[in-house]
């Protein structure tokens, strides 16, 4: 009994030397005290890797399986110590408890909880990025999202003036506005002619679930506890819905223009590339710097992102630079990056050098 407590005590120490956080766990099936990850990994003999494990990183202890796999370890290491001494017993448990590769990189993550947890943006990108908001932070939009790349966006209402429209894109990212908070701007296409054809306002996330939107800031308030107007920060965000307001305007280079289209019943706003004939059917605008207040030349840089084709599951995304009312997206096929589902990975982030 005291050897086979050595034997499990001789691991964890072999793993907290290390550098892995552990604690001891009692398996609810033996009652013995195994050793339990703070992190989802799998013991060698049984382990399947789960499809969560790699992104989500949740912080749970080791599952049923896991815990018979570890259970079934010790049972052989204390068979054999009759036979054998502490060492070789604390080898072979060592063994059959030994850390995937895969764990080198994610212990290398572990201190870094703030930053992205998507695959390929790094900790120490974040670090140096200015802007803090990461694009995982609004999934909130994801729904949203996908309704504009479906074509099947519900129609919203302006309250206070009984316009309806439909949602055509969404702009967020950074903000110039410390207040801004976790909010989005959504940008409607409005039925009739009393007033903008492209009409916006702010959308938020349920205030007791952040990762949830809330579904009556979708509707334009202009008082009561969803308020969402968009205030002082109108003339910010105009300079995206009046791109769309008129006839196609033609005001970079390279040529871009812009304009509204319809796929099946559903409005969808496209800029195209004058010299490629491309048309992107734009659904987000990320926005990941702003000039200074002091700087003389004002501008917004990010990425835009869109389907080739509206009714295609595939999306892609592009840099643009907004300044002097100029929207410049540059035509180089070298300068489009895949985007695997509607709301993109914290990789949008990265921007190419400046020019």
């Amino acid at each position: 009994m005291f050897r086979r407590w050595n034997l499990e005590i001789d691991v964890f120490r072999r793993l907290a030397a290390s550098g892995v956080s552990t604690k001891l766990k009692l398996c609810e099936r033996s009652g013995r005290a195994l050793l339990a990850e703070r992190r989802p990994w799998q013991c060698k003999t049984k382990g399947k890797a789960g499809s969560g494990a790699a992104h989500s990183m949740k912080e749970k202890a080791t599952t049923d399986a896991g815990c018979s796999d570890a259970q079934e370890s010790f049972r052989e290491g204390s068979t054999s110590e009759r036979s054998s001494s502490n060492r070789t017993s604390s080898r072979r448990a060592s063994r059959s408890l030994s850390i995937p590769k895969s764990m080198g990189s994610f212990l290398r993550r572990r201190g870094s909880r703030s930053g992205s947890e998507a695959i390929g943006y790094t900790a120490a990108e974040h670090a140096k990025a200015t802007n803090k908001n990461l694009v995982s932070a609004f999934a909130w939009t994801a729904e949203l999202l996908e309704s504009i790349t479906t074509n099947r966006q519900k129609q919203v209402t302006d309250l206070a003036t009984g316009r309806t429209g439909v949602p055509v894109f969404a702009v967020y990212g950074a903000c110039p506005n410390s207040f801004c908070g976790m909010q989005a701007v959504l940008y409607v296409k409005m039925d009739g002619d009393k007033g903008p054809p492209i009409d916006f306002w702010w959308i938020k996330p349920q205030a007791n679930n952040r990762a949830a939107l809330e579904t009556a800031t979708l509707d334009r308030h202009a008082k009561g506890p969803h308020k969402n107007d968009p205030g002082r920060s109108r003339p910010l965000y105009a300079q995206f819905s009046t791109l769309f307001d008129s006839k196609p305007t033609q005001n970079s280079q390279p040529l871009v223009a812009f304009g509204m289209t319809t796929v099946g019943d559903a409005p969808r706003a496209y800029i195209d590339q004058v010299e490629t004939g491309e048309r992107y059917y734009i659904y987000l605008i990320w926005q990941e710097a702003w000039s200074s207040i002091m700087s003389r030349q004002k501008f917004i840089k990010g990425k835009i992102v869109y389907q080739k084709d509206p009714t295609s599951n595939e999306y892609f995304a592009r840099p643009y630079t907004y300044r002097e009312s100029c929207l410049e997206i540059p035509a180089a096929a070298t300068a489009e990056e895949s985007v695997a589902k509607p709301l993109p990975t914290d990789t949008l982030k990265r921007m190419p050098d400046a020019d």
